[in-house]
Parts: C-alpha cells; structure tokens; sequence
C-alpha cells in the first residue's frame, strides 16, 4: 500500500505539471523518478532523485551563505574608521529585513538538505512502519513512519524542482555583490521568493504527512493485535 501510494503521488504529480505547462530540466529529481520502468529500478532511481535534491538544497543554502559573509563584511568594513560609521548604520538598517530572509532560506534549506540525507533511509523505513502499525501500542509511531517514508521523498524532490525552476541559486547569490551603499538598486524578489517556497515546501510536507499518517493509523486499527 504504501508502495502504491508513493507511486500514486509521482503520477498525481506528473499530470499536474503536464497540465500546467511546467517542463523540468532533465536533470532534476522529479525526471530521474520518472526513469523508473519497473519495480526493480524504482528503489535505485528514489536514491537518484533524493541525491539531486539534497545538491539543489545545499546550493541555496551556500548562495545565502554567500549574501550573509557580504552582509556582515559591509558592516564591519564600513565601519572600521569613524569617517564611515554611518554606511555602517545605514547598511545595518536598510538590509534588516534581508538578514532575516537569507537567514530563513539558510536554516530552511539546510534543514531540507540533511531531511535528503534521511530520507534515504525510507527502505528501512517501510518495513518497521509496517509492522509497527500491525500492533496498537506502537500503531501511531508505525503510521508515521510509514507517512515519513511515502511522503518526504515525492514532496522534497518535487519541491526542489519547482524552487530551481522558479528562481535558480546563481540569482541569490548574484545578491551577494549587491551588498553595498547604493541601496535603491537592491532587488531582493530572487530570495524574497525562494523564502516563501521554501516555506510552503515545509508546510506540504507537514499536512501530508499528517493526512498521510492518519490514512496508516486507521488502516492498522483493523490490523492490530493487542
């Protein structure tokens, strides 16, 4: 079932992007699952896609990296003689708000990158949630797991995609020579947005995962054995 299901999403979500327009790089995670001719390759391509993945999370997480070191340099730099003390301030203040969306887009992605990591491990995953579902102390923890395991592939893969489709790591780090006194030419739109889908990557993941587990939890009820 839960095989199916994940195969059931990589479909669903094929027929939206088809609908919609959307053509992928070659590449990127969501084609390398699209690779799969069978069962016997579907584990091994899974692999691929969390691979690519895990390197575009990382990409972005190293260009606001990059926005973060230009931001503090600025400031310290400026700052160094009394003369320009205040581009120091100015800089510290006008870019207030980009701090905070490097800084959201940094831990996001980092955090995206290392969920890569673990989700490789969903092979091991399906078994123990299958058969901790089976009992009715250990039923809630078992349907997570399963939920884990369907759901964080497809949604982390697809949403590294979609967030290199939108706007590209090269565009956020570009930021990062933009840095300076000449504040009126800073356009902040690449990583205002690849904030914001970071964070409805986070809450997708989030809701289906809930609604995935529940799906397991009522399925093991009619399953589970004292």
């Amino acid at each position: 079932m839960a095989l199916a299901l994940v195969n059931l999403a990589l479909w669903g979500l094929n027929v939206y992007l088809d609908l919609a327009g959307v053509r992928l790089p070659d590449n990127s995670a969501i084609q390398r699952l699209n690779q799969t001719k069978g069962w016997w390759d579907f584990g091994g391509n899974v692999q691929a896609a969390l691979s690519v993945a895990e390197q575009t999370y990382r990409s972005y997480a190293t260009a606001s990296g990059a926005i973060l070191a230009a931001y503090s340099a600025a400031v310290v730099g400026f700052g160094l003689t009394h003369w320009t003390s205040a581009v120091s301030m100015a800089i510290l203040n006008v870019y207030a708000y980009l701090v905070t969306a490097a800084t959201t887009v940094l831990l996001s992605s980092a955090v995206y990158a290392v969920a890569m990591v673990l989700a490789r491990t969903w092979p091991a995953l399906l078994p123990l949630g299958a058969v901790l579902v089976t009992f009715e102390r250990t039923r809630n923890l078992g349907a997570w797991l399963l939920a884990v395991s369907v759901v964080a592939p497809i949604v982390l893969a697809a949403g590294a995609d979609v967030l290199i489709t939108a706007v590209s790591p090269a565009q956020i780090a570009a930021l990062a020579g933009m840095v300076t006194p000449a504040f009126v030419f800073f356009n902040a739109d690449p990583l205002l947005m690849a904030m914001i889908l970071l964070g409805l990557i986070g809450l997708v993941l989030s809701v289906a995962t809930y609604a995935v587990s529940r799906l397991f939890d009522h399925a093991g009820a009619s399953l589970s054995l004292e």
